[in-house]
């Protein structure tokens, strides 16, 4: 990952943490907030940050009431049984809520129980039919979610998602407020990419002589192969280079709606 982001001449500085054992900055929990604390520290208008994570995902009961089902999803430092685990109450407050309007962050989860890592409000998923679902992960919609796609004769799922960010203002005026737990939006331009859903593993694989994660593989392969996809073609892609080889979804969180089907991904403006 690394060796394709410094290949994009876009970020300047990089901090890796891994469990190597010829790296001297190992994935402890100490050393995970500070490298996120230091990622965002004086975040400015107009400012790009990258983080990717590929390790062991788990979860744990709720305790603040934002969890539909009742469970937070976490990260293992190599440390965790001594430590403890990082939750994703905690990540949301380390990665999201220092970041302005203006700034931009691609977030990398490839790890089991990923798929509300850092508890952004809106995710997007393509399921094995390409059908795009869309869900409010806030309390106010969680329960109902709805499927923004269907497999229409004459509709692309470009046009059918149009068609259901129209459906989901008109549907959001009639529903109630919550009663809990808070609400976890943000104005700055984060993307969340999740190996799979909060039910869901992520598989390891060895591919072409390399041990790495199934998402991480699967992401960089659509990338190189395909430099401007807007967020639903990207998605899509994941998707079918997945399917058939490992049964995980992968999933796409933003801190704010965004249109998936313009909008480009891009980890810089």
């Amino acid at each position: 990952m690394k060796e394709y982001l410094e290949s994009l001449q876009v970020f300047t500085d990089f901090k890796v943490l891994t469990d190597a054992p010829e790296n001297p900055e190992k994935p402890t929990r100490n050393n995970i907030v500070q490298a996120m604390q230091w990622l965002v520290k004086d975040a400015a208008p107009g400012d790009c940050f990258f983080l990717h994570y590929s390790g062991h995902g788990a979860y744990v009961d709720d305790t603040t009431g934002d969890e539909a089902d009742g469970k937070d999803e976490t990260i293992c430092p190599v440390d965790y049984a001594q430590a403890g685990m990082l939750i994703d109450d905690e990540m949301h407050k380390l990665l999201v809520e220092p970041l302005p309007k203006g700034a931009k962050m691609t977030v990398v989860f490839d790890c089991c129980h990923s798929g509300s890592g850092i508890d952004l409000p809106f995710t997007y998923s393509i399921d094995g039919k390409n059908e795009i679902l869309f869900r409010d992960n806030r309390l106010v919609a969680l329960e109902s979610g709805m499927n923004a796609v269907k497999h229409l004769a004459n509709k692309n799922v470009e046009a059918a998602m149009r068609e259901a960010f129209s459906a989901l203002s008109i549907l959001k005026e009639k529903q109630p407020q919550p009663v809990q737990g808070p609400i976890k939006t943000s104005d700055a331009d984060i993307v969340f990419f999740s190996g799979c859903k909060d039910t869901q593993t992520s598989a390891d694989a060895h591919i072409e002589g390399a041990h790495t994660g199934a998402m991480s593989w699967a992401l960089l392969k659509v990338l190189r192969e395909n430099p401007a996809l807007n967020l639903t073609e990207l998605l899509k892609k994941l998707r079918e280079t997945l399917q058939g080889k490992y049964q995980q979804i992968p999933q796409l969180s933003t801190g704010h709606m965004v249109d998936v089907v313009t909008k480009k991904f891009t980890v810089a403006y």
